[in-house]
């Protein structure tokens, strides 16, 4: 009976072993080398002596090495951490400081970088490199196919359902990354709900996979394919003209995008173009009607919304391609009904208790793929978990069908270009600035990116006023870019209640006022 993520990959080798799974630049990997070089990358692990329960990190961009990682790994009863190459130094150090990794695998953009962190995180000692032409002057540093090649077959013993697979990082509230240790069990259980709405991947055919793997909205995907013997095309990056070729080319039946790369794609698409394209998942960040409807009319191929978090190892709830066509686009604000083995709740932010369809409260899930636990952080497991049912922190309803509505955010998080933003962790930069008298970071709304991070500040009598790029220069060593405020408003005073209290929302009615002032000025003028 299969019970793990490695049964899952060793069932399809036996199925298929010269069949092949992944496609990555000029590579090819069958599902048999899949299985035979994962269980090297075990053997390897094994002999530098890494003890079992210790995690593995990867930095760099798509590859489909991570995917013999992962498995190699878990094989090795050792958990991979997948870093977000998008992050800056310090964000690094601090995943890699809080997972206790000891192993950096790095792709050849990072080897570099994964220096530095050694340098500075002492547990660090060994780093494996990615299609490197040559290796660094440093002992630390090994190649990654030459250890491969020579590395024993280590053959799974004693894996449990329960072994943490795979360990991703979401932000926290407070701004600080938070480990989410997703188990084999926690994978499956997503499968068998993702399968129950949306039925099997078609055996043979191609997924192409450019979303970042360190998000669950893109190693799902190629991990799930495993499952069904499905190809799939792996990109490094979401680069527009790479998709267009790849779709262009006929090889492509399915893929997976936020709404921000759907609003780049589209012009540059022609209607009915891509026969192949048998369906799209979108999902991340919200998407207006207007662009799901131009890209229906586009694509013209199955749609799929997919309601997802890293706490529930994908997704919460599944708005199916006959939802899409249902009623004349009746549902296309809804994100869908819960999979197999699944349910959601709405319970009122004050006091917790249930509401009839229809009223807005928040959403909880509870499900056997949401997560055991943060990894060493109890404090925040608490916050998150309650009787088995995770804290979504949305905002939403459920009808009287039980389809789910997502109608604002509970927290303050903001989703630019489907990326996750604590506006706690940008203001904590902010608080730095000598000019500023006040700061708040909020989200507005934007038609290509969902929302942009916008910059509210007041300053101190006399200071030097900033400008937006002087802003964004002082922070972008020390955040991701896509953190990095893109616009910057300045104000008098920043809305307060009585108590004293930031009212955020009077800030974003503020910015929209300005907003429409700005059109209806530009309309006369």
């Amino acid at each position: 009976m299969t019970c793990t993520m490695i049964d899952q990959l060793a069932s399809a080798a036996q199925r298929a072993p010269d069949a092949p799974y992944s496609f990555y630049e000029d590579r090819i990997t069958t599902f048999g080398e899949l299985w035979s070089r994962s269980r090297r990358v075990a053997g390897a692990l094994r002999q530098m002596g890494i003890p079992q329960g210790q995690r593995v990190a990867y930095l760099g961009k798509n590859t489909d090495r991570l995917i013999e990682i992962i498995f190699g790994a878990a094989i090795a009863r050792n958990t991979c951490v997948v870093l977000n190459w998008r992050l800056a130094m310090p964000e690094w150090r601090d995943v890699l400081i809080d997972s206790g990794a000891t192993v950096i695998f790095a792709d050849f953009e990072f080897v570099e970088h994964a220096r530095r962190l050694a340098d500075q995180v002492g547990a660090v000692t060994r780093i494996v490199s990615i299609d490197l032409s040559a290796l660094p002057d440093d002992a630390r540093v090994v190649d990654y196919d030459a250890m491969v090649d020579s590395a024993p077959t280590l053959e799974p013993v004693d894996i449990d359902p329960e072994d943490d697979f795979l360990q991703l990082y979401t932000s926290g509230t407070t701004g600080k990354p938070k480990g989410v240790p997703q188990t084999h069990a926690m994978h499956l259980s997503q499968l068998a709900q993702w399968e129950s709405r949306l039925g099997p991947f078609p055996a043979g055919e191609r997924f192409l996979v450019f979303m970042p793997l360190f998000h669950a909205a893109g190693i799902t995907y190629p991990l799930f394919a495993i499952s069904y013997g499905t190809q799939v095309e792996i990109h490094r990056a979401p680069v527009p003209e790479r998709i267009v070729e790849a779709l262009n080319s006929g090889r492509i039946s399915s893929m997976v995008v936020v709404p921000t790369i759907l609003a780049i794609l589209l012009p540059h698409l022609k209607p009915g173009a891509f026969p192949a394209l048998k369906r799209l998942h979108y999902g991340a960040s919200g998407i207006s009607r207007d662009l799901l409807q131009k890209t229906m009319d586009v694509l013209k191929c199955d749609l799929a919304q997919i309601y997802a978090a890293t706490e529930t190892t994908a997704a919460l709830t599944i708005l199916t391609p006959d939802d899409h066509r249902r009623d004349n686009g009746a549902l296309w604000s809804s994100a869908g009904k819960p999979g197999a083995g699944a349910r959601v709740r709405i319970v009122s932010t004050a006091g917790g208790r249930d509401l009839p369809p229809g009223e807005t409260g928040e959403i909880l899930i509870q499900s056997g793929s949401i997560l055991r636990g943060y990894w060493r952080n109890e404090a925040a497991t608490r916050e998150v978990l309650v009787d088995g049912w995770y804290r979504t922190g949305d905002l939403g309803y459920v009808d009287a069908e039980g389809y789910c509505y997502v109608v604002d955010r509970f927290k303050d998080m903001i989703i630019s270009g489907g990326e996750n933003v604590y506006s706690s962790e940008v203001e904590n930069m902010l608080a730095e600035f000598p000019e500023l008298a006040e700061y708040a970071i909020v989200g507005v709304p934007d038609p290509q990116w969902g929302e942009i991070v916008t910059a509210c500040v007041t300053y101190k009598p006399g200071a030097h006023h900033l400008t937006l790029e002087e802003l964004q220069s002082r922070m972008r060593d020390q955040l991701a870019g896509y953190k990095v405020p893109r616009r910057l408003e300045v104000f008098s005073a920043l809305p307060r209640n009585p108590m004293g209290k930031l009212q955020k929302h009077a800030l974003r009615n503020a910015i929209r006022d300005r907003n429409d002032q700005r059109v209806a000025s530009e309309a006369q003028g």
